[in-house]
């Protein structure tokens, strides 16, 4: 396998249904909404991971050793419990607006496994202090992101998604190595 980004990413993924329910709360937002940071190059175009929850982060490693870590462990699909959303401050003066779920130990397994079993992770992706989400949109423009939180929190209720596969991708631009079901 030819390795020709520089970063890998593992995401927790959703079953069709799942981000049917996700999308329906921006049925009312008039404008591209784009996931990936302000210090990615042509980050509108990047943006093609499908939605998801960003388990681990590697810089510069092979994938074989990272299917490897992956592929130890026994995965069967699971739900996470959408609570709300949250804002925070991100990379370049931007602010990241995510879907924030329930602290969940399914979730929280995985991702310590992962993160335990390997030495050359990134170390912002440790499972004591990240706070797993589900970005929506990173604008700089924080008016905006307050409008679009207020659109999607309307008459909110908390909702039931399913992680129904592991994906493994070299960013950006995305490219499957693998997903695991």
């Amino acid at each position: 396998m030819e390795f020709e980004n520089s970063k890998i990413t593992c995401i927790a993924m959703f079953d069709n249904e799942s981000l049917d329910k996700i999308n329906w709360h921006f049925k009312n937002v008039e404008f591209k909404m784009c996931k990936l940071k302000y210090d990615e190059e042509n980050r509108e175009e990047k943006d093609k991971l499908p939605l998801h929850s960003t388990i681990c982060v590697w810089k510069n490693k092979n994938p074989i050793e990272i299917k490897d870590i992956i592929n130890k462990f026994e995965f069967n699909e699971f739900e996470l419990k959408i609570i709300g959303t949250k804002i925070k401050k991100s990379t370049q003066n931007s602010y990241n607006l995510y879907f924030e779920f329930e602290k969940n130990e399914k979730f929280t397994n995985i991702q310590e496994f992962i993160y335990n079993n390997d030495n050359q992770k990134v170390e912002k992706y440790n499972p004591q202090v990240f706070i797993p989400h589900i970005t929506i949109h990173i604008d700089k423009d924080y008016t905006k992101i307050l409008k679009l939180q207020s659109k999607i929190m309307n008459g909110f209720k908390p909702f039931n998604i399913t992680v129904n596969r592991i994906g493994l991708y070299e960013i950006y631009p995305p490219k499957k190595i693998m997903c695991k079901y």
